[in-house]
Formats: structure tokens, C-alpha cells, sequence
């Protein structure tokens, strides 16, 4: 086990012909010693941005039922863009060795999770596709809960009880003793207890 830290900067970018290079620079300091090292990838631009995409994704606890198996599948036939779709996460393994109490992540009891992507390309399409994720999310909801920090969505009412359930009270002790100004904050980030 090293103890230290990682840091790391992006992007350093050089342009090249179609694609893009990135070099993302690692830093690693542990025991008073510091290693450097360069990971540089070649991304075409086309499949390493979207700029218009909303993503959302549940967690589930048992296999999907047929009932669930034939919403997902409603849902994607009737897709209002070839580029929507579900992508399934297998869980479970070592993230459930430890309680959904020792650490901030709840979700370890859960078989896999589940994101819903959606893509367009013109603006105009930003509205049914959105709806359709949301409404893909909700239909699904007696089959797969929660959420996940990494996959933000405004439009889970609860978002982050869904994403810490009975680890949010602890969290917000955590935050408010080490963070009471609140200095580190974005709006769907853990917020201080000021009562």
C-alpha cells in the first residue's frame, strides 16, 4: 500500500490531422519522492465530445423482470435518436465487501447500474430526447433505484438523498465540521447544515 497523493493536469493538446492528441501529465507523490509520468491518447474529436447530451442512470438490486426487460425495450425502439441508449454496469464483486455505511458510496448491495444516454444534434431535438431519458428513468423506477454522483440530473427531484440515501445525514456532519463556509460547493454537491 503507498500512501500519497495523485494529481494530474489536462488537457495539453496538440492538434493532428483529423484527431487530437492529449497528453494527461500524473503526478505522484508519496514518502517525500515524486513520479512523473505522460499518458498521451489519440481521440478523434467526433466520439470525444458531445455537447448535447443529457445522461441519467438507477441502480438495481435483482435481475429485471420481464416487465422491465419490456419497457427498456419499448423505450429503445421508440427512440427518438439512433445514438440513445442504456448502458449496464456490473457491480457487486468487491464494491459489496464493504457496508453501504463504511464509505459515502450506498449502492453495494446493487447488481449493476444502469445509465441512460441520450444524443442529438440540433438543438431543436434537445427537448424530446431529454423528455425521453426522464421518462425512460421514471418508467424503470420500480425496477432500479438511486442515483449516482458521477451521472448528474437535475430533474431527480431528491438527487442527492438518491445518490447517498442513509449516508446523506452523515455527509452533511462531514461537510459542515470540516467545510462550514462552504467554500467547496457546485450546485448538486453536498451542502452544510446550517440550522
Amino acid at each position: 500500500t503507498v500512501n500519497g497523493s495523485i494529481s494530474y493536469a489536462l488537457p495539453w493538446t496538440i492538434q493532428n490531422g483529423n484527431g487530437q492528441r492529449l497528453k494527461y501529465i500524473w503526478r505522484v507523490q508519496t514518502g517525500g519522492i515524486t513520479y512523473d509520468d505522460t499518458i498521451t491518447k489519440f481521440y478523434n474529436p467526433v466520439q470525444l465530445v458531445y455537447d448535447d447530451m443529457e445522461n441519467t442512470g438507477a441502480f438495481a438490486k435483482h435481475q429485471l423482470p420481464k416487465e422491465a426487460i419490456k419497457r427498456l425495450k419499448n423505450f429503445l425502439s421508440n427512440s427518438p435518436s439512433i445514438e440513445n441508449k442504456v448502458q449496464l454496469q456490473a457491480l457487486c464483486g468487491n464494491a459489496a465487501c464493504e457496508k453501504s455505511t463504511d464509505t459515502a458510496y450506498v449502492h453495494r448491495e446493487a447488481l449493476f447500474s444502469l445509465l441512460y444516454i441520450t444524443k442529438w444534434e440540433n438543438d431543436s431535438e434537445a427537448n424530446i430526447n431529454s423528455r425521453w431519458v426522464e421518462d425512460l428513468r421514471n418508467s424503470l423506477l420500480p425496477f432500479a433505484d438511486g442515483a449516482y454522483v458521477n451521472f448528474h440530473d437535475n430533474c431527480i427531484k431528491d438527487w442527492l438523498e438518491q445518490c447517498y440515501f442513509f449516508n446523506l445525514p452523515r455527509l452533511i456532519k462531514v461537510k459542515t465540521k470540516y467545510d462550514p463556509e462552504n467554500v467547496f460547493n457546485f450546485p448538486l454537491g453536498i451542502p452544510v447544515d446550517n440550522s
